[in-house]
């Protein structure tokens, strides 16, 4: 069931363009419909998904994190 699932998802990426094809191993082509149709969308997109900062003087930097790594262990917020 997987494998079958598999082949479809890449069967359906490759006819979108996002895959290449001719390929047994499915190869990224770049391709992204959204800069092209909301382009004011695809950087934020992009940086969410990189967890980074999109706008201000941080832009581009590794965004913070708030949960674990950030206080000793055993100590409770305060």
């Amino acid at each position: 069931m997987v494998q079958k699932s598999s082949r479809r998802v890449i069967r359906t990426l490759r006819q979108r363009g996002y895959l290449e094809t001719g390929f047994d191993a499915a190869v990224a082509t770049g391709y992204d419909p959204l800069v092209d149709n909301a382009p004011e969308l695809a950087r934020p997109l992009a940086a969410s998904r990189q967890q980074r900062i999109v706008f201000g003087e941080r832009a581009g930097q590794q965004g913070r994190r708030i949960g674990a790594g950030l206080a000793p262990r055993g100590s409770a917020p305060r």
